[in-house]
């Protein structure tokens, strides 16, 4: 019987901080670094509290663990692939996370499948080797999950172009040798 190889990643902050998740070496997740979650999490800091975010790429789920960790009042958990799914129940289940609801989507079509609600917080970290991320902003633009002030998280190659135009401003950006990530908010 062949046993399924782990990665981990700690929570760096809130009440789970040090705590460990794991994800299968054969998931198709690309977890947030810590040092790049570090900075993320010390921007969303004034505004973490009590917000309803949604984790659209969740993949290992670090993100919105994260944000849970940290005060967020609850998180929607946005994957495709059914291992991640499964994965990601179980660690919320561990972690005694109520305050969570765990999707099987396909972004951006997959928004007219999401309870409507707007969201303070959205995290946008999709393969890097796609146009999911405009995409997927543009779909959100129009659709009823953004409001005045909801702030995007995006991440992506540092070697991608992409345009930010309104209704979307760049409030943040950082890069190295191989990631661009940032804020954008919703005007």
């Amino acid at each position: 019987m062949s046993q399924m190889l782990t990665n981990t990643i700690r929570i760096i902050g809130g009440k789970w901080r040090g705590r460990k998740l794991s994800f299968a070496t054969n998931s198709p997740a690309r977890p947030t670094l810590d040092q790049i979650r570090e900075t993320l999490f010390n921007w969303l800091q004034p505004v973490i509290h009590e917000s309803r975010c949604l984790d659209a790429f969740a993949g290992s789920g670090a993100l919105g663990i994260e944000a849970l960790s940290r005060g967020a009042a609850h998180v929607t958990f946005v994957d495709q692939d059914i291992n991640t799914i499964t994965h990601l129940n179980k660690q919320l289940k561990e972690l005694d996370a109520m305050n969570a609801d765990v999707l099987r989507l396909s972004m951006p079509t997959g928004l007219a499948h999401i309870p409507s609600h707007a969201f303070d917080i959205i995290f946008l970290d999709p393969p890097f080797d796609s146009d999911l991320l405009e995409r997927t902003l543009n779909a959100l633009a129009s659709s009823p999950f953004v409001k005045s002030g909801t702030l995007v998280y995006f991440e992506t190659s540092s070697h991608h172009e992409f345009n930010i135009d309104p209704p979307w401003i760049l409030h943040r950006l950082k890069k190295t040798k191989r990631i661009s990530y940032g804020l954008l908010r919703f005007i």
